[in-house]
Order: structure tokens, then sequence, then C-alpha cells
């Protein structure tokens, strides 16, 4: 009977270390947090750099800044039309 129980026992710690040794299944949800901020921060800083390039370059002819240079045009002639010389 002790062999028995030695054999049951012996048994049962080859299947613990067995289970133990397993290889890990990848799992799908998990992210490398530190590798996706490295990035973030990277991709942020580029699109910052971009932007001040941008502002600084003063090429971008906008629509909203036509229409004011042609609204600075137009008015010398409407304040001449209302002046009081013309009363």
């Amino acid at each position: 009977m002790a062999s028995l129980s030695h054999i049951l026992v012996l048994w049962v710690g080859i299947l613990t270390v067995v289970n133990a040794e397993a290889p890990q299944e990848h799992d799908p949800f998990t992210y490398d947090y530190q590798s996706l901020r490295i990035g973030g921060l990277i991709i942020a800083g580029i699109l910052f750099i971009l932007g001040i390039l941008i502002v600084l370059s003063r090429r971008c002819r906008c629509k909203f800044n036509q229409q004011q240079s042609l609204g600075k045009m137009r008015s010398p002639h409407l304040a001449a039309q209302f002046s009081s010389e013309s009363c």
C-alpha cells in the first residue's frame, strides 16, 4: 500500500510540473502600453512641429483670408461714396 501511495504522489507531482510548464497562448487583448505611449508621443510631436512650420511659412492661402483682403480694398470706395463732401 505504501508503494501505491508513493506512486500516486509521484504521479500528481509529475502532472503538476507538466501543467506548470505548458506554453501559454498569446492573448490578443494584451497591449504593450509603453510602446503605444511612445508611438503616440512621437506622432503628436511630429504633428505639432508640422503645425508650427505651416503657421510660420505663411503659405496657407485660405478663403477666409482672401475675403478679408477684398473687404479692405472695397472700404475706401464706400467711404468716398458716403463722405460729407457729397451731401
